[in-house]
């Protein structure tokens, strides 16, 4: 969809110099899968990428277990499922530092890129990735973080959350009708 913004992170990728290693899977599909294939060729990334299609959702999460990093470059998600998927895997997430993404990623787990220009975009998540690619300390320090991140969104976690919520609902309902 356009919406995801795929040719931000190709972009990004063709800045990259041509001797890091670096492959970008790709999952789902949608009515911009040509143009952003087309994209990549014309980049030069046409080798570098591997297009999954849309996959069942166990056979996505096997494909993302084999990567190092996972990078979203959406422009409309308050939250997205398979980021907090990604960083239950311990992907160090690389993504634009806005809607949902600008809470779920923290510096411990992620490397957010602020949303100014394309072009700072563009250019930002090439440093970021490079990042990712040339210091491996950093990444797998980001990857324990979003282990530890993940659990924040754990359904234990949501539960007492909840429970908390309607504990105080209902003692200051109860309160009210002591009044």
């Amino acid at each position: 969809m356009p919406g995801k913004a795929l040719h931000l992170l190709l972009k990004a990728a063709a800045l990259l110099p041509a001797d890091s290693n670096f492959s970008i899977e790709i999952l789902g599909d949608g009515p911009f899968r040509q143009s952003w294939q087309e994209l990549a060729q014309k980049l030069g990334l046409g080798e570098r990428c591997t297009w999954y299609g849309r996959l069942p959702r166990i056979s996505a999460l096997e494909a993302m277990k084999s990567c190092h990093a996972f990078a979203i470059t959406s422009l409309k998600e308050l939250t997205s499922t398979v980021a907090v998927e990604a960083i239950s895997l311990g992907l160090p997430v690389v993504t634009l530092n806005h809607c949902g993404m600008a809470d779920l990623v923290t510096d411990a787990c992620g490397i957010k890129v602020d949303v100014v220009s394309v072009d700072q975009i563009v250019r930002d998540l090439s440093l970021a990735l490079l990042r990712l690619i040339n210091e491996e300390a950093l990444r797998r320090r980001l990857s324990q973080g979003a282990l530890l991140r993940s659990l924040d969104y754990s359904w234990s976690k949501k539960l007492k959350s909840l429970n908390e919520v309607y504990t105080e609902a209902l003692s200051s309902r109860a309160h009210t009708l002591a009044e």
